[in-house]
């Protein structure tokens, strides 16, 4: 809070009859006490090209999954692309397993028209 800010508080509070001094000072020491609220921690990026082999899939299924939302890509202050993903939600994919993760993308059925393959 900046020193004119708190100068001015203190000041209608010095004005205001009706509260009491003990009240004022304890309105203050909050005021002027240091934030106790936790940091963030800093989220852990990883390269998708780690995230693939983590999660043994190629590198365009990690972009596959960050498009459908099933791992967080991490996109830096000021960028609008991704710059990796979210170690977080890379652990959180591979605790609920290959399977759930797989759910959201359409398995490879090969090329249109190869033969033996049906589409």
């Amino acid at each position: 809070m900046k020193v004119t800010t708190l100068e001015l508080i203190r000041s209608v509070l010095k004005s205001d009859e009706t509260m009491p001094a003990d009240e004022r000072a304890r309105i203050i020491r909050h005021l002027t006490a240091p934030a106790d609220a936790p940091k963030p921690e800093p989220l852990c990026v990883i390269k998708p090209t780690e995230a693939a082999r983590r999660l043994m899939v190629s590198r365009q299924t990690i972009y596959r999954y960050c498009k459908l939302g099933i791992l967080a890509r991490a996109i830096l202050p000021g960028k609008t692309r991704g710059n990796g993903v979210i170690l977080e939600s890379l652990e959180n994919a591979i605790r609920s397993g290959q399977r759930s993760i797989a759910e959201g993308v359409r398995p490879y059925s090969g090329a249109p028209g190869q033969k033996g393959v049906t589409t």
